[in-house]
């Protein structure tokens, strides 16, 4: 009778283990299996961000891509009107999750400064440059597409809810929004990605467009690069008392 307790009570710590193992391997996939890319400075792509470039975000001070079995728990896009404006980043957020923001992103779609996002962010942040740059049509598309998404679409904080619709029952893109639904539309909007493609079901959009590389139009996504954050920035000069 004890052997057989004792049986019972290794395979209950087996099952307990795997579990345990398991949980460990999958927090590091997600949380700290930081990818290997080229170190840049925002000074350094500045001059070269152009629209649709793609910025990718892995928070520090969250769990999400555990959860979310994402490293890159946020993307947005880039819109450049010229080379002698600042870009700003197209995005969708969970504004339910923040206490302090602008009343008029309330509804979770911003066009936001992206030099002050990526200075702000708490996490790293990621470049993903296109290849070419895009037509000036296409740059019309996109802001046309910007601009109704700002005033007609809103971010859909029921992410599991909205995960489960998507995976069970097929469930199609609509107003109620997240960061990789929204940035998927946009290159749909913008002809990077064939307008079929929002009839496909991809059951997870973010990852799905973090690991885009080539587009249905001969355009092409190239190697990220990991922005570093200046943490030290020092007076142009300091008097001596």
């Amino acid at each position: 009778m004890l052997c057989k307790y004792a049986i019972k009570y290794i395979d209950t710590m087996t099952v307990v283990i795997i579990i345990i193992l398991i949980c460990v391997l999958w927090s590091w996939a997600f949380l700290w299996n930081h990818p290997n890319f080229e170190k840049v400075r925002y000074s350094d792509i500045e001059p070269h961000c152009k629209s649709g470039d793609l910025i990718l975000f892995h928070g520090l001070d969250s769990t999400n891509a555990m959860y979310m079995a994402s490293y890159y728990t946020h993307i947005g896009i880039v819109y450049r009107e010229s080379q002698d404006t600042r870009p700003v980043l197209f995005e969708a957020w969970n504004s339910s999750a923040e206490i302090l923001y602008p009343e008029k992103v309330a509804h979770g779609i911003a066009i936001s400064d992206l030099e002050n996002r990526v200075n702000s962010y708490r996490g790293y942040i990621f470049y993903k440059p296109l290849a070419q740059a895009i037509t000036p049509e296409q740059q019309e598309r996109l802001l046309a597409f910007m601009n109704w998404a700002y005033a007609n679409m809103h971010y859909n904080p029921r992410v599991i809810k909205n995960g489960a619709k998507k995976l069970l029952l097929n469930e199609q893109l609509h107003t109620g929004t997240n960061c990789g639904e929204i940035v998927y539309l946009a290159l749909i909007a913008m002809g990077l990605l064939s307008e079929s493609r929002i009839y496909e079901n991809r059951k997870h959009h973010l990852r799905w467009v973090c690991a885009l590389e080539l587009t249905d139009n001969g355009n092409k996504y190239l190697p990220m690069a990991y922005i570093w954050q200046s943490y030290f920035k020092l007076p142009a000069s300091v008097s001596s008392k």
